[in-house]
Formats: C-alpha cells, sequence, structure tokens
C-alpha cells in the first residue's frame, strides 16, 4: 500500500537499535572500579563541564574538625544547646553530622602567585605514544638517527628495518604537549561526545575511599548513588594561586545515598 500524502507530511526519524533507556536523575555515582565516579547529564549541564574538562570535589571537613579541635565558640554553642559534653565523640560525630558539606565544581585554571599560568604535560597511554610514533614515523626516526642516544639508535639498527619495532622504539621518547594545569579530575564521554549534558566518568581515588567508607569488600560490588539537588547552587570562593576565583557549586549530603548492584549501575 503506498503512504499516503498526508502520512508523508509528519517526516521520519531515525530509530537507533537497541537504544538504552536514558537516565535523567541528577546524581553522583561512587562506582565499583577503584577511584571511579560518574556524573549524570542534569549534573554536567548544570555545572557547564564537557569532555575533556575538569571537575573538583571540595568539602569542609578539615575546618570542621578545626572548630572541634580547638572547641571554638560555634561547637561549644552546639554542644551546650544539644547538651553535649565538648569533648565527647558522640558531641564531635554530631557536630560533623551537623556541618559537613561536600560539593563538586568545574575545574578551575591554576596560575602561580604572579598570575603566570601553571602547566602541565598531557599524559599519553602507550597506544597513543605508539599512534603518534606511526603517524609521524619519517620524522621521528630521521630526528632519532640524527639527535638520538646511541642507544635508541642501536636498538633502531637492530630491528633491522622492522616498521612495527621501531615504531615501539620512538615511541618511548613521545611525550605530551604542555598545556595549561587546571584543578580536579578530567572528564570523559565514553562516546567522546562534545557538549554539556551528557554523562561524564572520572576518577578520584582519595575521595572514592571517604564517599564509600562502610563498605568494606562491598565497595568494589556495590555503586553508590548520591542524588544532586540542583536548586542547592551556591557560589563558592576559590583559589586558583594567584587570586580568590567566584565558582558556582552543586552541594550534596554525603550521609544520603543508595547502594545498588554493579549489574543496575550498568543498565541504567
Amino acid at each position: 500500500m503506498k503512504p499516503t500524502t498526508s502520512k508523508l507530511a509528519f517526516g521520519f526519524n531515525a530509530v537507533v537499535a537497541g537504544q538504552r533507556k536514558v537516565v535523567d536523575t541528577p546524581e553522583l555515582v561512587a562506582l565499583t572500579t577503584n577511584g571511579g565516579f560518574r556524573i549524570s547529564r542534569p549534573v554536567s549541564k548544570a555545572l557547564d563541564i564537557q569532555h575533556g574538562e575538569y571537575i573538583q570535589f571540595i568539602q569542609n571537613l578539615d575546618q570542621v574538625q578545626k572548630a572541634i579541635a580547638e572547641k571554638a565558640d560555634a561547637y561549644v554553642e552546639f554542644c551546650e544547646a544539644n547538651s553535649l559534653d565538648v569533648d565527647s565523640e558522640e558531641a564531635a560525630v554530631a557536630f560533623h553530622k551537623e556541618n559537613d558539606m561536600w560539593g563538586i565544581v568545574k575545574g578551575y585554571a591554576l596560575y602561580n602567585d604572579k598570575g603566570t599560568p601553571l602547566t602541565c604535560t598531557d599524559r599519553l597511554t602507550k597506544d597513543d605514544r605508539e599512534a603518534y610514533a606511526a603517524k609521524n614515523y619519517d620524522e621521528l626516526l630521521a630526528a632519532a638517527m640524527e639527535q638520538g642516544t646511541d642507544e635508541m639508535k642501536d636498538a633502531i639498527a637492530a630491528a633491522d628495518g622492522n616498521k612495527e619495532e621501531i615504531i615501539k622504539i620512538l615511541a618511548t621518547v613521545v611525550r605530551g604537549e604542555e598545556k595549561q594545569k587546571y584543578s580536579g579530575s578530567k572528564v570523559a564521554n565514553t562516546s567522546a561526545m562534545i557538549g554539556s549534558g551528557v554523562v561524564l566518568n572520572f576518577t578520584d581515588s582519595n575521595v572514592w575511599n571517604i564517599l564509600k567508607s562502610g563498605l568494606g569488600e562491598e565497595a568494589s560490588k556495590k555503586a553508590r548513588k548520591f542524588p544532586i539537588d540542583l536548586e542547592n547552587v551556591v557560589t563558592v570562593p576559590l583559589w586558583n594561586g594567584y587570586e580568590n576565583i567566584e565558582v558556582p557549586c552543586l552541594l550534596f549530603d554525603a550521609t544520603t545515598f543508595e547502594d545498588v548492584d554493579a549489574a543496575r549501575t550498568r543498565e541504567e
């Protein structure tokens, strides 16, 4: 049967086979992989973070602990109001629970005390280095034979024209480019999709251990989800090495979470 003109007027959309359901819950997830984290699409959009940029955790735990240790007025008043002994562990735990705050911010550029940008060398994997050596084979080989060490020249000679072996040798001297240094951890989308509003993964081993404390051996079996309140955006002053800058921050409660099996996390 031929399609009618009226039906064709509505046009067509491509259907993606086997497309997974998209989770738009604003959340931070501490994954089962040691140090691994994920932020959902609404979170990356709210912070305007894209693939290849940076994300950073911030917290006030040290300041809260300092107030306890020094018996600051705020701590003493809290204990008096709640009939707690200022020297008791119970009081310290209660004060932390009342005042601890965690947040995530977009990574920001770092400078020295004179305002000069700090730089770092881009980290390259073994595959990255070998791919670069293969792409720039003639140029790198010529440079190695002219300026390389005697050991490198001997290794190239011993390869006896085997291009794959020579590429591996040349790859050992390939270094990443110098670039602006940023705070935090680099984020990535598994499909390298550009633009905010995509799922992003990153690594922070220290924070992962803190936020997954209490799970023990289950830490590598269960993911821990922290809801993010997109309405709870604050602006915080952070030091970039040269001056204080105002940075938008999404707060979350480290004591409010849901532990789920790894299989469920992958499905989502």
